[in-house]
């Protein structure tokens, strides 16, 4: 009989304890299957533009301030959903409405939370939080993300989910939500990830005229979005990132879960040389410095992650100073986990209503 010990000591590269090594890879490899399976056949090609050149192209307006965008107006279409006209230049087709889900606070001390989150006189306002999802959310990840809303809004804290470029509601029909946030076409990938991160600023802009404090959390592609932010922006109250994409071209080749893709990236003559131009820094968190003090700043990573590198999310805690949880998971298998959740909105709880 193979025991733990005679494991281990077969195969020491997977310590002492190998189930939650084993099951954090059998997880992704199986997320990658059904990716690649999801695809297949849906990718876009590359379009023959250089990305260095459109990013230089651009200039300051990278990452347009806000204000420059226009209104931003979110109405409610339903008690759970609200929605806006996407401020962003060249939206077309679903893409250009934004939406959002809205998770009321549980009361602390106000009979009505809705009143409360938006400021009626005579009640306190409740902090709000923007949670930024993953790539290729679709509806049966809609309630992992939901319960972790939940979670911080029984905590009193105002959650606001909305929908990165391309995801849910904003793809075109036929098409699967978020398979042209990630493709060949590696301009309009850099161009999405520009969108989410200027309308993230630009909720938290409108809610910050209606609340006290502004947080944001955001896993993996929403990870990146967030860590964004905070390179330009100096009024979070609490940041959570969890599996940030830290360095994009990392996960483009080297990650296990994109090797259709890469293979096609690297057949259009793009290398990994072409994201060390300067041009591309601001896509970069590893690259760009963060503006918010580390005690307001949390980073959840899986020892086994094979889609974002622990070394990656060592290298932007490093960087940034930050102190990363450490938790036995890989990339789904956190996402999975109760207790990471409970970990972080304490934290969430603890900052914001410090």
């Amino acid at each position: 009989m193979l025991t733990r010990k005679k494991f281990s000591a077969l195969f020491p590269m997977f310590g002492p304890k190998p189930m939650p090594y084993l099951t954090a890879h059998f997880l992704d490899r199986v997320n990658e299957w059904f990716v690649r399976t999801r695809l297949s056949g849906r990718m876009s090609s590359h379009c023959g533009t250089s990305m260095v050149e459109h990013m230089k192209g651009l200039g300051e307006a990278i990452h347009p301030a806000p204000q420059t965008l226009g209104g931003f107006e979110p109405e409610q279409v339903s008690k759970l959903l609200w929605k806006a006209s996407s401020p962003w230049p060249g939206t077309d087709g679903n893409n250009k409405i934004w939406y959002a889900e809205r998770f009321v606070p549980q009361s602390r001390a106000s009979s009505s939370a809705f009143d409360q989150t938006l400021g009626v006189a005579g009640n306190e306002k409740s902090p709000a939080l923007i949670l930024l999802h993953g790539w290729l959310i679709n509806r049966p990840q809609l309630p992992i993300y939901r319960s972790w809303a939940r979670h911080a809004a029984r905590r009193g804290i105002e959650v606001w989910m909305p929908f990165l470029p391309f995801h849910m509601q904003r793809a075109e029909p036929g098409e699967i939500s978020g398979q042209r946030a990630l493709s060949p076409n590696l301009v309009d990938n850099l161009d999405m990830v520009r969108q989410g991160v200027a309308e993230a600023r630009l909720l938290a802009r409108w809610l910050r005229g209606r609340t006290t404090r502004v947080g944001i959390w955001g896993m993996s592609l929403g990870g990146l979005v967030a860590a964004l932010t905070t390179t330009l922006d100096d009024d979070w109250d609490a940041v959570a990132l969890w599996a940030p994409v830290a360095e994009p071209d990392e996960v483009l080749f080297k990650s296990g879960l994109v090797k259709f893709l890469r293979e096609a990236v690297i057949q259009s003559g793009i290398s990994k040389d072409d994201f060390a131009a300067p041009e591309i820094a601001p896509m970069m968190p590893n690259r760009s410095d963060t503006k918010i003090d580390p005690s307001k700043m949390l980073v959840v990573a899986g020892d086994y992650d094979q889609v974002v590198s622990p070394s990656s999310v060592e290298r932007l805690s490093r960087r940034w100073g930050i102190e990363v949880h450490w938790v036995r998971h890989g990339h789904i298998s956190l996402m999975l986990s109760r207790a990471p959740v409970r970990y972080t909105a304490n934290f969430l709880e603890h900052t914001l209503f410090a």
